[in-house]
């Protein structure tokens, strides 16, 4: 059975106990699985420096590399960049904080009440249409098998007290979660659903000036 990288650190986490009284080997493995799961700088970081420190060990120069030292092997680069960009990255750090001490650049008066004023009116479009612009429409079925569209699962959900996350299952997950108090959903197709109505109240709105 193929355990997912999830469970796969989580249980090895459980049952190793404190991971610095390991050998290296566990290490790296368990560092290369947090990098999969979490995808962190840190992770990464700490996936290179073992894998190094694990080729120097007695005996293991010249011989094959292990699968997780290959994988290891293709971050060298970026994490090599990524750490001789740390003088500039604390220059610009310390240079951005003299700005905004000083109220210089974009910190200025004007500059700050022009991004509050501009932030206000994006808040404001949101409001008016659902956040409608970042949301999908979808097609859901309820239990007596009519079909009906909507933007936003998320706004239809919390009105009607639904559970998004188990409407959006019966779209992605289906084979797991068929229904939800007898409704499902699926993601709208424009060719082949495009004779579905649109439900009373979540139908695309237009921007209001």
């Amino acid at each position: 059975m193929i355990v997912p990288p999830a469970g796969c650190y989580k249980l090895l986490l459980k049952r190793l106990g404190d991971v610095n009284s390991l050998s290296l080997r566990k290490r790296m493995c368990l560092a290369y699985l947090a990098w999969k799961l979490y995808g962190k700088r840190h992770d990464q970081e700490t996936l290179v420096d073992t894998a190094k420190e694990f080729r120097k060990l007695p005996g293991r120069r010249g011989s094959s590399r292990t699968p997780v030292e290959k994988e290891a092997r293709k971050h060298f680069r970026a994490v090599k960049k990524h750490r001789g960009l740390a003088v500039s990255r604390e220059a610009a750090r310390k240079c951005a904080q003299g700005q905004r001490d000083r109220g210089e650049g974009i910190h200025t008066p004007e500059e700050l009440a022009l991004k509050k004023k501009r932030w206000e009116a994006v808040r404001q479009k949101q409001t008016a249409t659902r956040n409608e612009p970042a949301s999908k429409v979808w097609v859901v079925t309820d239990p007596d098998g009519n079909e009906f569209r909507i933007k936003s699962l998320t706004g239809w959900s919390n009105d009607n007290g639904f559970c998004f996350s188990s409407m959006h299952a019966t779209a992605n997950r289906p084979w797991k979660v068929p229904h939800y108090k007898g409704y499902k959903a699926r993601h709208y197709n424009e060719e082949l659903d495009s004779h579905v109505p649109w439900a009373e109240g979540y139908e695309p709105k237009p921007w209001n000036e």
